[in-house]
């Protein structure tokens, strides 16, 4: 190694350093966070993630299939197998799952980097390390990442997008290399496809990337020669996907919405999203959704001629360097998805910017290697973004905080959208685990006012089970299965107490219901035979033990009882 060579070893080696620590002074505070938001089922309640054995199943599964009956547009098993390795590792200790992502942030934030540096060298710009050290640094720091890093449940997005931006770079590095280098890439995409369906844009991306490259349409053998990785990946997932959801995308969202209204509203979203990119305040953990309906309505009017300039002024810049260009599509192509509003419930978060984040600093790159030259311009550029990112970090500082709990979370999201009833569902939900149970029955009653929902009068009849209103909790159980006659879990709730009850002929009614509707359910199987054990049938109840038992073998209750039910049928 020469001593030039030596030299860069040693800054790229530095530049990394200055890189995870960045991201570990942005991101550290959230070791001591919880589990919070979806954390709950996906971590806490999830039994695949215990034993190797459902790894078949995981692959075979859409990502809420653990919870039984569930019907979902997501298939994402690397999920479950990321947190099955951290179960191994952590236990239920949420720090180590906070320390996953704030690592695989860190690896992100790196290959950010070396791409911005890839594409600047590929376009001989001036200042490259600069420029791209520069643009790494506020990735690390940009206050709109928090909900992917401070959330356990957000490393589905640092997966996809670091086996995505990994895919880009190589294919960058190795563009002109034969077909055979593309095997790394495409496996890449195969895991990014794995971890969230916004992968399967990326053949898309590097299209583009090659046409920049080459300033042409490369011949047809060569692209089927270059793509073809990427298309049989593409191919396999998407047969495995159709298998496993029935379609692409099952359930319709909104089907208020024509096909008209759902194009008008892409148009407020982006708007929104690029807004929110520039200037992340007032950052929200659900935002609500208020579609527009007509070109008449003046936000709409507003949203597509500030689209459609906006659009024209960057493919304007764009066509004097081809790293801006690059930037523009990786910030806008990962986000289309986002806009396929019929099968999102709520079309606009902040996780979805994580990914094209990686563009839109790629365009301040390029265009800052454009524009700025002398050396007295780049310190002084440097000096300001410094600036800015200094207040991007103090920004994510504070906001993870926000992300330390339930509790914390829901008071501020049910301050930013007041009309959304599941923020005030969740509110309430936190405030019933710390025992504070008439506000939680005040925040749960309100969401059922705002949405008459079968699960929130099923978290309100828990509500008031837990305060020690038996009847009420009747009444609210009553109302969630007759609002949803084809809802096993609103049965077994009230099935089981009206076993506690001793209300024995309803309380089995209703839990035979729950389990011809979800034969899955272990709880339901052990409430019923509860109901059958106080009602005088022995050995039906053993039976239901016995189910309980073989569906939830890790549960040391329906083994006690199982074993009792035996014992006394002996006798």
């Amino acid at each position: 190694m020469t001593t030039c060579e030596l030299r860069s070893s040693r800054t790229r080696l530095a530049i990394f350093l200055i890189l995870v620590l960045a991201v570990c002074v942005a991101y550290g505070n959230t070791l001591s966070n919880g589990f919070v938001y979806d954390d709950e089922y996906q971590v806490l309640k999830n039994p695949w993630i215990r034993d190797f054995h459902f790894l078949p199943t995981i692959f075979t599964n859409e990502v809420w299939g653990f919870k039984g009956s569930s019907v979902s547009n997501y298939y994402r098993p690397l999920l479950h197998v990321v947190y099955m390795a951290c179960y191994y590792l952590f236990g239920l200790k949420a720090w180590g799952y906070h320390a996953l992502n704030i690592l695989l942030h860190a690896a992100v934030t790196i290959l950010v980097f070396l791409l911005c540096e890839a594409v600047l060298a590929r376009e001989n710009s001036r200042h490259v390390t600069a420029f791209s050290l520069l643009a790494a640094m506020l990735f690390a720091v940009h206050p709109i990442h928090t909900e992917v890093v401070a959330a356990v449940m957000c490393v589905t997005d640092l997966l996809l997008t670091l086996f995505y931006i990994g895919c880009v770079y190589l294919h960058v590095r190795y563009l002109d290399r034969s077909w055979y280098y593309k095997l790394l890439p495409a496996a890449l995409f195969a895991l990014a496809l794995l971890s969230k369906e916004i992968a399967i844009t990326l053949p898309l991306v590097l299209l583009v990337v090659d046409y920049l490259v080459e300033k042409r349409i490369a011949p047809l053998s060569r692209l089927v020669a270059r793509y073809a990785p990427y298309l049989a990946v593409a191919l396999c997932y998407l047969a495995v996907r159709g298998s496993v959801l029935g379609a692409f995308a099952p359930i319709n969202r909104h089907p208020d919405l024509s096909p008209f209204q759902l194009i008008l509203n892409t148009f407020p979203l982006a708007m929104r999203y690029a807004w929110k990119l520039i200037v992340p305040v007032e950052l929200n953990a659900m935002y609500e959704f208020n579609p527009v309906r007509s070109l008449s309505e003046p936000l709409a009017v507003f949203s597509v001629l500030t689209v459609v300039a906006a659009v024209a002024l960057l493919c304007g810049v764009a066509r004097k360097t081809k790293t801006v260009a690059f930037g523009l599509v990786l910030a806008f192509v990962p986000l289309l998805p986002a806009f396929y509003i019929r099968a999102i419930p709520y079309p606009f978060a902040e996780r979805y910017l994580y990914l094209p984040s990686v563009g839109a600093v790629l365009v301040l790159a390029g265009l800052l290697s454009k524009h700025i030259q002398s050396p007295r311009a780049v310190r002084a550029w440097c000096v300001a973004l410094s600036l800015v990112g200094c207040c991007y970090l103090v920004a994510t500082v504070r906001r993870n905080t926000v992300w330390k709990d339930n509790y914390t979370l829901w008071s501020d999201t049910v301050l930013k959208s007041p009309d959304n009833a599941i923020v005030h569902a969740n509110l309430g939900a936190a405030l019933k685990s710390m025992g504070r149970l008439s506000e939680a029955i005040a925040q749960i009653t309100f969401a059922t006012q705002l949405d008459a929902s079968t699960e929130f009068f099923r978290q309100l009849g828990s509500a008031y089970y837990q305060a020690g209103d038996r009847q009420e909790a009747v009444r609210q159980y009553e109302k969630a299965v007759a609002l949803e006659p084809a809802n096993g879990m609103a049965h077994n709730d009230l099935g089981a107490l009206y076993g506690e009850l001793g209300a024995y002929a309803k309380a089995i009614e209703h839990l035979e219901a729950a389990i011809r509707l979800d034969p899955s359910h272990a709880d339901s199987h052990y409430n019923l035979g509860m109901a059958y054990l106080d009602a005088g049938m022995k050995d039906k109840a053993a039976e239901q033990f016995e189910a309980s038992v073989r569906l939830n073998p890790d549960e040391p209750e329906f083994r006690a009882r199982l074993s009792a039910t035996l014992n006394e049928l002996k006798k």
